[in-house]
């Protein structure tokens, strides 16, 4: 380190704490984006190290002149715990991420300065404050910025060996067009989409050296022609990649044979529901129930590995959904499925809907996860919505379940769908959410 340099501490925290003890949540710690670059972004006046406390604990022994913290919701009540180790000892902290900008007020008890919004164009401006010794306590994005000429995540300050399985995130667009009511995606970004230059993407692949890729997308084929344009441009890398889109894009046959033979691996879909009338609820005006099938059937004929995401608690939800759900996944021979409970977060037009309808449940901290009700279903009780997502899961990932569907009906991937059907029920049994370890 050269000789008056300013000490940066970059983490991530781990999702939950019971006391003293962590628990690791993800088998398989897939590499994260957020840490490498906030480090890209900071320029040499800083030394940082970068911690992910899924891997590793956090190091409160050694001296940092600044620590930055990347928060999500279901991470914040750690996140807290860490800011107030850090400033009790006088260190200055910082804090941004997804729920510092549905939480300000909440967030800015528990550290020096938060950030609202992107960093590309505030981060920057906090490093020069703080050196100033004129931190500011608000550091709010005016303008989106335009993906173009993004630095390269700095992956060298991470030890990639201890990643179980080596998935480099790329992200190729930031935001999307549909605005639906659940969404935190269009609480931050509005209708926003914007797209990164397709040749800057590939460079950055390259550079990473890595044969695997996690487009981390919110939707990633949502510009058809950037899509496949970007598509034809990943051919000759040879490499392995897996996306979100939407169910939608997987009843379009020339996007679904381009993305495989570009070396598509899974594509995940926020299916939601197969409930019309939940769908209206939601505002998800993309899907088209009447259209599932063919979609299933198209990525079924081609051999893609998929996954389906689902959320329960409407109140056009009732207590035949589960049953309705399981019936219709189980026929199509889904290979992985991933329930939820209907998670209202502060900002978003369900929220709005059900605090109006008072049906927010009193005193309810918004940390942890969906796997419990914070809210009166309309149709069914809170317990009812929890215990009918569990026995879903259970049953989808049941042995003659699993059988049924994986290896009476072989694909391509066949190993990895099985391998994770057998892990994802040995979650379910102890109500734990596969989502965790995939």
């Amino acid at each position: 380190m050269v000789k008056n340099m300013m000490r940066l501490h970059i983490i991530q925290p781990t999702t939950y704490t019971v006391g003293n003890n962590l628990f690791q949540t993800r088998s398989r710690w897939v590499i994260g984006l957020t840490l490498p670059y906030l480090a890209a972004l900071t320029d040499d006046r800083f030394d940082i190290k970068l911690t992910d406390e899924r891997l590793e604990s956090v190091d409160f022994s050694k001296d940092y002149d600044l620590v930055a913290i990347t928060v999500m919701t279901r991470s914040s009540k750690r996140a807290y715990e860490i800011a107030e180790i850090y400033r009790k000892r006088g260190i200055k902290v910082v804090m941004g991420g997804f729920h510092v900008s549905f939480h300000p007020d909440e967030a800015a008890k528990h550290c020096d300065s938060i950030f609202l919004g992107e960093a590309e164009n505030t981060w920057h401006v906090m490093l020069d404050d703080f050196i100033s010794g004129t931190l500011k306590d608000v550091y709010k994005c005016d303008k989106f910025h335009d993906l173009s000429s993004l630095p390269f995540p700095r992956y060298d300050l991470l030890d990639l060996k201890r990643y179980k399985v080596k998935f480099l995130p790329v992200q190729t667009s930031r935001g999307c067009p549909f605005v639906c009511n659940f969404c935190e995606v269009s609480h931050m970004y509005g209708s926003s989409y914007r797209f990164r230059p397709q040749d800057e993407v590939i460079s950055e692949i390259k550079h990473s050296g890595l044969k695997r890729v996690q487009f981390i997308d919110d939707n990633f084929a949502a510009n058809r022609e950037y899509t496949l344009g970007l598509m034809e441009k990943l051919k000759p890398l040879k490499i392995r990649w897996t996306c979100l889109w939407t169910i939608k894009n997987s009843a379009d046959e020339e996007l679904v044979e381009k993305a495989k033979a570009s070396g598509c691996f899974h594509i995940n879909m926020g299916i939601e529901s197969i409930n019309e009338d939940s769908i209206k609820d939601m505002g998800k005006r993309q899907n088209k129930v009447s259209e599932y099938t063919k979609s299933l059937n198209l990525l079924n004929k081609k051999r893609m590995f998929y996954s389906l995401n689902f959320i329960f608690g409407w109140d056009s939800d009732e207590k035949s959904t589960f049953r309705n759900t399981l019936r219709f996944i189980t026929d199509h021979k889904v290979p992985l499925a991933f329930f939820s409970m209907l998670f209202p977060q502060k900002g978003t037009k369900i929220y709005q809907h059900l605090a109006s309808e008072d049906r927010i449940l009193k005193g309810t901290p918004f940390k942890g996860t969906n796997q419990r009700c914070i809210f009166k279903p309309k149709n069914m009780s809170g317990h009812e919505l929890e215990d009918g997502m569990w026995k879903t899961y259970q049953s989808f990932y049941s042995i003659t379940s699993i059988l049924r569907r994986v290896v009476m009906y072989p694909r391509d991937a066949y190993m990895h769908i099985f391998l994770s059907n057998i892990i994802f029920r040995s979650a379910s049994k102890i109500l734990k959410s596969p989502l965790d370890y995939y």
